[in-house]
C-alpha cells in the first residue's frame, strides 16, 4: 500500500491513518473521494496489517441484508483489495461465536431499537473481546 514504506505495516499505523483521515472528516461523503479522500485504502492496510500481525485476517458483517443471508458472515481474507462497505469489521481469527451471534440477531424479531440496541452491543463486545476493529468506509 502506498502510504507506509520500508516494511510492513503495524495494526497501530493504520489505525492512527485512518484516526487523521477521521479528523480531517474523510468520512464525509462530499470529502472528495477518491481523489483527495484515503479513508478506504487506510481501511484496506488496516486489514492487511491485520495479516501481517497475526498470519490471517477475517472481514465480516453484523447487518444482514436480503442478498447476504446464506452467504458467510465472516470469511478469510485473501490478499485482493477490499471494497468499501463489503466489510465491517476486521479480525484476526474466525470466531464461531461472534457468527452465531450475528447470525441469531439477524433471525430474531425486530421489536425495536431498545432491544436490538442489546444484541448490537453484544456483538461489539465480542468484537472488542476477540481483538477486531471496525472498518470505516466512504
Amino acid at each position: 500500500m502506498s502510504e507506509v514504506t520500508g516494511g510492513s505495516v503495524t495494526i497501530k499505523q493504520a489505525a492512527n491513518l485512518i484516526g487523521e483521515s477521521l479528523k480531517a472528516g474523510h468520512h464525509h461523503m462530499e470529502a472528495g473521494y477518491p481523489t483527495v479522500n484515503p479513508l478506504n485504502e487506510r481501511s484496506g492496510l488496516l486489514v492487511e496489517a491485520y495479516r501481517n500481525e497475526h498470519g490471517e485476517a477475517w472481514l465480516g458483517k453484523i447487518n444482514l441484508y436480503e442478498n447476504d443471508r446464506g452467504k458467510p458472515v465472516m470469511w478469510q481474507w485473501d490478499g485482493s483489495p477490499v471494497s468499501a462497505f463489503v466489510a465491517v469489521f476486521v479480525a484476526p481469527r474466525y470466531d464461531a461465536e461472534l457468527v452465531q451471534m450475528v447470525t441469531e440477531r439477524d433471525a430474531a424479531p425486530y421489536t425495536g431499537t431498545r432491544d436490538d440496541s442489546v444484541l448490537v452491543d453484544r456483538i461489539f463486545e465480542r468484537l472488542d473481546a476477540i481483538g477486531a476493529r471496525s472498518l470505516i468506509w466512504n
